[in-house]
């Protein structure tokens, strides 16, 4: 549920083009709409509905981020001023019957019920600036595009990762063509898609411009892996084919003033194509509960201890999996 609530906040707030100040709103109204659509663990039947036994009124729904035109009191403006003003629908007020809306003028959150929303010009400006972007994708492949961009001397998966196979990704496709048309129910997939800035494949992190940041990461990925003999080469059994697996990055921002940005990569294993039975009976990762750290920190309120917390790197590698 953490992932989907922060999945579709991601979604709301691009499609919105909010800045990222924003993303409690977003959260909330992700959260608004989870428990207001059916959901297969209930037999296809609404949380809300569930919960309080009440059925749900769908007609107040509105597009997040969309424009509105709030009424201003009477009290609050003179004769020659407007009636109302344009602001930004952040959501609802939990607790009060009314929307929730950003003054981009004043700088403040405003809750009004008169409100009259302009989502269709929303949609028509968001549908306008898809077709923008997609008119200055070129047909060639992303590949293509890339290689003409960055010299073919700096081969760095060669001079770095030599030694490491498992390193070294599958060949990519070179046909991979632009999509001619995207529909708005598309959008926001494709918003997401151009605006990520880490690499989502090996051949991209080595030819972005933090390659050296993404080499180190995998050199050290790569040796923590070896450290820890987490694989060994066996004769693959007639008949069964193997698991494949790729890189994943992540570029973490510095928690202090003096740290750095960190860069992280990860070798995976493409646990989906497992089958359960065959390639697996259970996997788990072997990480402490939640209710243990809990559990120490009240000890430690409750007798005055001092604690000191520490970061372990790959700490998942150090347990005994079978598969």
């Amino acid at each position: 549920m953490n992932r989907s609530l922060t999945e579709r906040a991601r979604c709301l707030r691009l499609n919105a083009g909010l800045p990222k100040r924003f993303w409690a709103e977003a959260v909330s109204m992700a959260c608004y709409l989870i428990n207001r659509s059916p959901r297969a663990s209930l037999g296809g039947k609404v949380p809300e509905e569930v919960w309080t036994g009440n059925a749900i009124d769908f007609s107040h729904l509105r597009i997040f981020g969309c424009p509105a035109y709030v009424h201003v009191p009477s009290d609050e403006r003179s004769k020659l001023d407007a009636k109302s003003k344009k602001c930004i629908f952040l959501g609802y007020k939990k607790g009060v019957k009314g929307y929730k809306f950003w003054d981009p003028v004043d700088k403040k959150v405003v809750i009004s019920r008169d409100a009259v929303f302009d989502e269709q010009s929303m949609l028509q400006q968001n549908q306008e600036k898809v077709q923008m972007e997609l008119e200055h994708i070129p047909a060639t492949a992303t590949l293509e595009r890339i290689e003409s961009c960055n010299p073919a001397s700096n081969d760095y998966s060669t001079v770095h990762l030599q030694d490491y196979n498992l390193a070294r990704d599958r060949e990519r496709r070179t046909n991979v063509k632009a999509p001619t048309r995207l529909g708005f129910e598309d959008m926001v997939s494709f918003a997401l898609n151009i605006t990520s800035e880490d690499p989502t494949s090996f051949q991209g992190a080595i030819t972005s411009q933090d390659r050296e940041n993404w080499m180190g990461a995998m050199v050290e990925e790569m040796e923590s892996l070896q450290k820890n003999q987490t694989w060994e080469l066996a004769r693959l059994p007639e008949g069964m084919k193997a698991i494949g697996c790729k890189w994943v990055y992540k570029r973490k921002p510095a928690v202090l003033e003096k740290e750095g940005e960190k860069f992280k990569a990860r070798l995976v294993a493409k646990g989906f194509s497992q089958k359960k039975g065959i390639d697996y009976d259970e996997i788990f990762s072997p990480v402490i509960r939640h209710t243990s750290i809990m559990a120490v920190l009240a000890l430690v309120a409750t007798w005055d201890l001092h604690l000191e917390q520490m970061d372990v790197k790959t700490a998942f590698l150090h347990g005994d999996l079978e598969e």
